[in-house]
């Protein structure tokens, strides 16, 4: 029979080759990894030692990517600290450009760059979803459920903002025709085939009976928002009231 040693050394052999192979295993391949009955108190040993080193092995590679990953971190920070002062300096000694600040060194061009991303206030989306959700309920539970081209979106978000202004006083500020048209929400719910096939043919129907069991997210894309943000012809009381431009500055080399 042959020798731990020997078994282990095989195995080691086929792992090598299956991994140039980009872990591709062939039939013999995978023959010489199983296990015999006339080699079973053997192989069954040597497996054991062998997934004992490689737990050790992948437990180290496991502990030195966090190191690395922490290490990154270091630098990253070490990175924004120095990056922060040299904009403050730029703002604050460098010349005056079209539509920025820029210092001119004899090895690099430190200059600013303004740009602007999107910032959802979530707790106040939170606060829409959460109304919505109570107007499906009672809806569904009064069997009143009307949707299609001719709803009454206006009148729902009367009603939703007149829920809000009830709760939260007269100073909330009402949310807009323009957050029901551009948020965008996921609506997931986690059921069984034979449960959803016997007691949720409608999803709507089914947000109205088992609220606890469905999730509502805000999967609104920032891009399209910020088209929609970027637009200043739209009025104040037609405007997104869930999300807002907020303005970044940032220092680039050249």
């Amino acid at each position: 029979m042959a020798s731990l040693y020997n078994i282990s050394a095989d195995i080691l052999r086929i792992f090598s080759d299956v991994e140039e192979l980009e872990g591709e295993i062939t039939d013999e391949q995978y023959n010489l990894l199983c296990i015999k009955r006339n080699e079973l108190e053997e192989k069954l040993t040597s497996y054991f030692h062998i997934i004992t080193e490689f737990k050790k092995d992948a437990d180290f590679c496991k502990a030195e990517k966090k190191r690395i990953n922490d290490k990154q971190k270091v630098y990253e920070n070490r990175i924004e600290k120095l990056k922060k002062a040299v904009l403050e300096a730029v703002n604050n000694f460098g010349e005056v450009g079209k539509n920025n600040k820029f210092i001119e060194l004899p090895t690099v061009r430190i200059f600013t760059r303004n740009n602007s991303s999107v910032e959802f206030n979530e707790p106040r989306i939170e606060i829409l979803i959460e109304k919505f959700r109570h107007f499906i309920e009672e809806v569904v539970s009064a069997d009143v459920l009307y949707t299609g081209e001719d709803v009454d979106i206006e009148g729902i978000l009367a009603t939703i903002n007149a829920w809000c202004r009830a709760e939260y006083g007269d100073d909330f500020s009402n949310f807009t025709m323009a957050d029901l048209a551009n948020l965008e929400l996921t609506i997931a719910t986690t059921h069984t085939i034979e449960n959803y096939l016997k007691n949720y043919p409608d999803i709507l129907k089914h947000l109205g009976k088992d609220i606890f069991g469905t999730k509502m997210l805000n999967e609104t894309s920032k891009t399209h928002i910020a088209n929609i943000l970027n637009n200043t012809n739209v009025p104040d009381n037609e405007a997104i009231t869930t999300a807002i431009l907020v303005n970044n500055q940032s220092v680039q080399f050249k």
